[in-house]
Order: C-alpha cells, then sequence, then structure tokens
C-alpha cells in the first residue's frame, strides 16, 4: 500500500476561492509607469500599498477593475480572467516604451477572499495578503498554485451576494451592456478616486455628487413570492408600478445590484409604490458606507433630494 507524500493537516483554510480572478505579472522598474495612465488612482499616493483601481472606457464608464500589489520590483494585477486579454492589450504599447514586460500568470497564482468573520489558516507557505479597501468586505489573498489545498474553501457565490448585499460591484464584467460611472457606484465615498485623472465630465460630478448625479448602484433585496424566482441580471427593469426606476446589474440569493434613477425612486417612496423585478417584490437601500446617516429603505436620506 502507497501514501501520499504530502502531509495533511486537521486545521484547513476555510477562505472564499475566487476562481473567476487571475493575475498579470508586471515586470520590470519601471512597471507602475506602464500601469499608470490607464488607472484612475495615483500609484505614487499609495507608496508601495495594495490598491483597488479601475479602468474608464473612452466614456468614462467603469470598464476593468483591479488589485494592484507590489511583489519584489514588480507589479502583480488581480483582475477577472476574462478582462485579461483586455488589459494586456492596453498594456503593452506602454510596456514596449518603458522595456517593461506584462503576462498572464494565473497558472501559477490561487486569488482568495476573506471575508471579515474569517481567519485562514498559515501553513508557513508563501502567501500575500492585501485589504479590500471597501467597508466590511475583507481581505483578498494570493497563494501559489502549488501550495496546500483545503477541503473547507468556500464558494466564490458566498462572497458574490456579501458583496451584492453591501452594495458593491464584484466585478466590472457584471455590468455587460450598462454604462456605470465610478461616481454612480461611489467609488468617491471610498476615496478611491483621484481627481485629476477623472474624465473633465466626472471631475465637475465629483465636486458636488449631490447635485451632479441621477443614478447610483445601489443594493436591492428580494423579497420572493415562491422559494424559486428568477435570477435578475443583464439589464432587467425595476418597476415601481408601471414606471421603470431602474435596471438589474447582478444577482445571488436574495440579495442583487441594482443601477436605480433617483428621482424616480423617491418618487415611488413617496407614495408607498410597491417595487419589483422579474414579478417578484424587492426593496433598494441606501448604503450605510455611502451616507453615514443612512437608514437604509425608505429612510430620511434615502427620501431625502440630497444623497450623498
Amino acid at each position: 500500500m502507497q501514501f501520499a507524500a504530502q502531509q495533511q493537516s486537521l486545521q484547513e483554510d476555510q477562505a472564499l476561492l475566487l476562481a473567476s480572478r487571475g493575475v498579470i505579472l508586471v515586470q520590470g522598474e519601471r512597471a507602475p509607469e506602464a500601469l499608470q495612465p490607464l488607472i484612475i488612482t495615483s500609484i505614487d499616493k499609495h507608496e508601495k500599498k495594495p490598491l483597488l483601481t479601475y479602468v474608464l472606457d473612452d466614456q468614462g464608464y467603469l470598464k476593468i477593475d483591479l488589485f494592484v500589489v507590489r511583489y519584489n520590483e514588480d507589479l502583480l494585477i488581480e483582475v477577472d480572467k476574462t478582462l485579461i486579454p483586455n488589459l494586456i492589450e492596453l498594456l503593452t504599447p506602454h510596456c514596449k516604451a518603458l522595456k517593461v514586460t506584462a503576462r498572464d500568470v494565473s497558472a501559477d497564482w490561487r486569488v482568495f477572499a476573506e471575508l471579515p468573520d474569517q481567519n485562514t489558516f498559515d501553513d508557513g507557505g508563501e502567501f500575500i495578503k492585501y485589504a479590500d479597501p471597501r467597508s466590511h468586505m475583507g481581505s483578498r489573498l494570493l497563494r501559489p498554485e502549488n501550495s496546500r489545498i483545503s477541503s473547507q474553501w468556500g464558494s466564490e457565490i458566498k462572497w458574490a451576494t456579501h458583496a451584492h448585499k453591501l452594495g458593491f460591484l464584484p466585478s466590472t464584467t457584471r455590468l455587460q451592456n450598462l454604462k456605470v460611472s465610478p461616481l454612480e457606484a461611489g467609488l468617491h465615498a471610498l476615496n478611491l478616486l483621484d481627481a485629476k485623472r477623472l474624465p473633465k465630465r466626472l471631475q465637475a460630478a465629483m465636486s458636488s455628487p449631490e447635485t451632479g448625479l441621477s443614478r447610483r448602484l445601489l443594493p436591492m433585496r428580494i423579497e420572493p413570492k415562491s422559494d424559486s424566482f428568477p435570477t435578475m441580471t443583464g439589464g432587467l427593469p425595476v418597476l415601481a408600478g408601471d414606471t421603470e426606476i431602474g435596471r438589474a446589474v447582478c444577482h445571488h440569493g436574495l440579495f442583487a445590484l441594482a443601477l436605480i434613477e433617483l428621482e424616480p425612486w423617491r418618487n415611488a417612496l413617496n407614495i408607498g409604490a410597491a417595487l419589483r423585478c422579474a414579478d417578484q417584490p424587492v426593496l433598494i437601500s441606501w448604503p450605510s458606507w455611502l451616507s453615514q446617516e443612512s437608514r437604509g429603505r425608505g429612510g430620511p436620506v434615502a427620501m431625502s433630494s440630497k444623497l450623498n
């Protein structure tokens, strides 16, 4: 009888494996300079701290979300695997000019999330841990692909549902055909934006978001009529009576995200109109991280004409 050479441990890791996320290695002394023109955050301001940032499209809407982590003298960029070809294509001319290389190293790393109530087991192997700056989203971890495997790893769906509940976009891939600006996603409230790196239109809105924005990406709770109900994604309309007040963006379980038109939503709250999506009752809330006085569903901030 033969036994596996690898040792087994009774203490197992319970992190959430984010199988959809991959890693790009940007290698070279001037790697930060190659990335900087693409993103809306100043790398220099964060020195050597990991950062969450975004690439915008030509119209100023969210295109690619990424974590940037220093790795010796290089950069590791954690990003959705489906967006890696697009990001490498954008990086290539800057890399060539600065004699830097960018390549997909997703086969070498696993990406994990650790929520605030989780603790992951340190088995002494290599790992990189960095905080997620979004409130109550915990931390992220990068581990080599050949590190020890745990039978207790949780599902990425649990992590995405947690993000929906708080009002955070798990990935820009969820936007599909919807256009969402960084301010509509609340990134200004998280100090993730450098105004100088935004288009002029967004700079003006950033100076006065309570009057400059008419839409918000907000959490939506489903109050289902039965124990099974349709998935609310792909821009399904959110209705107040016969009036459309927004579009569903992504959904898992009882929680979703929706791009909400603020004025029609306020009007619906004022008259007590029931909200629904895919013929299911829903409730829109105002996340506490976006407004300290928030009371969520129909509270004073939600009812106010001055939503921060």
